[in-house]
């Protein structure tokens, strides 16, 4: 049997037998984000369609840095993060 993770990545083992696919989808996630942070960091703010509206963060690249907005719950972009800190780490360093 072929197994490979969602990425296409054939899946291996730990030498135990065990399925390491979910400990390979991990990996390249963080690769991705140590590495190379996404375009969403230099996207501009935006609340989106809704009303319903919740505190949220997002990177201002103008001023280079976290800034809370007024989410309005649907649509928008993927420059929306729950906390500073995930906005920090993800576009803290993005734009210097």
């Amino acid at each position: 049997m072929d197994d490979r993770a969602d990425d296409g990545i054939k899946v291996a083992n730990n030498n135990t037998g065990s399925d390491v696919s979910g400990h390979v989808s991990l990996c390249s996630a963080l690769i991705s984000v140590s590495c190379c942070p996404p375009d969403s960091c230099i996207l501009p703010q935006d609340r989106g369609s809704c009303d319903n509206y919740t505190m949220m963060w997002f990177f201002d690249a103008a001023q280079k840095e976290c800034a809370r907005f007024w989410y309005g719950g649907c649509g928008g972009n993927k420059n929306r993060f729950l906390t500073q800190e995930e906005c920090q780490s993800l576009c803290g360093t993005k734009i210097r």
